[in-house]
């Protein structure tokens, strides 16, 4: 079972660190606009009331671009991510 170790919320652009290495992510768009985010090179986009959540390569850091509230955490699994 994926543990959930790092969350985090904003409104604005932001990088967010990771404690460990981290290998799963759950981002919800809680705004009225689209925002994107960055991860192990892989940009994505999240539309208004939408949730993502996915197992990724293993990934340190997500930059989150947003104009509006925006919440989410990692996850990591596997002894990979040790």
């Amino acid at each position: 079972m994926a543990k959930a170790l790092k969350a985090f919320s904003g409104t604005a652009t932001s990088t967010i660190s990771m404690p460990k290495i981290m290998n799963e992510l759950v981002i919800c768009n809680d705004g009225a606009a689209n925002l994107t985010f960055t991860v192990s090179g892989e940009t994505f986009t999240l539309r208004p009331g939408y949730t993502f959540d996915e197992e990724l390569e293993p990934f340190k850091e997500i930059t989150v671009t947003a104009t509006d509230a925006y919440f989410g955490y990692a996850r990591r699994q596997g002894a990979e991510t040790r």
